[in-house]
């Protein structure tokens, strides 16, 4: 063999055989530059406003196999404050072990009032400004249209996004409207789970 091959096959082994590690560079504020969410943060654009909802506050992050007040047994239910203390609130009734990635659930909006009881939806969705008064929901509310997609539930850390139009029953004077809405883009989050119960441990509906 000669010299000239065997310096060519030493090259290729420096250039192959080295693998290449996993960059953990983050943004500044502990997100990893794949991600855009952090552990333990609701975010998205309400009426195109970018919004963080990480504490400190009223916090909830739990996953209830024995909840009593969904059809199936079930409830995931993640919550978050702001440091205006409004609260924004998720609620899916899916078996988290049963539950396959990722999963999307949709809600399309009703011209009349959708009489589906709350505990057979799958899931449900709030914001609340405790400070000015105002709550919007997807809850079953005929006008809503709401999506939700988890794409992740490894170690028990949900995550996943959201969007669509929430609406409120509060009675807007401003615009002589009874249904107030906001639209909600860009919406993730993720979220490190506890399992146990939820009447005992967290807000619920």
């Amino acid at each position: 063999m000669t010299k000239a091959l065997m310096s060519v096959l030493a090259a290729s082994l420096l250039l192959f055989g080295c693998k290449k590690e996993e960059s953990t560079t983050t943004d500044g504020a502990g997100v990893p530059e794949y991600e855009t969410v952090r552990l333990g943060e609701i975010k998205c654009d309400i009426d195109g406003v970018p919004r963080s909802f990480i504490g400190p506050g009223t916090n909830t992050e739990i996953y209830d196999d024995d909840y009593i007040g969904s059809s199936n047994g079930k409830m995931i239910q993640i919550g978050r404050t702001d440091e205006n203390a409004s609260f924004f609130l998720i609620n899916i009734l899916k078996d988290l072990d049963a539950m396959p990635i990722p999963s999307t659930y949709v809600d399309g909006k009703n011209d009349e009032f959708d009489a589906t009881p709350v505990s057979d939806v799958d899931f449900a969705i709030s914001y609340t400004e405790f400070l000015e008064g105002f709550s919007f929901s997807y809850t079953g509310h005929f006008k809503s249209d709401m999506k939700l997609t988890v794409t992740s539930k490894t170690g028990d850390v949900i995550k996943g996004t959201f969007e669509g139009w929430m609406f409120s029953d509060v009675f807007d004077f401003s615009t002589d409207e009874l249904y107030d809405s906001i639209r909600v883009t860009n919406g993730e989050f993720k979220i490190q789970l506890k399992r146990g119960d939820i009447l005992s441990e967290a807000e619920t509906f």
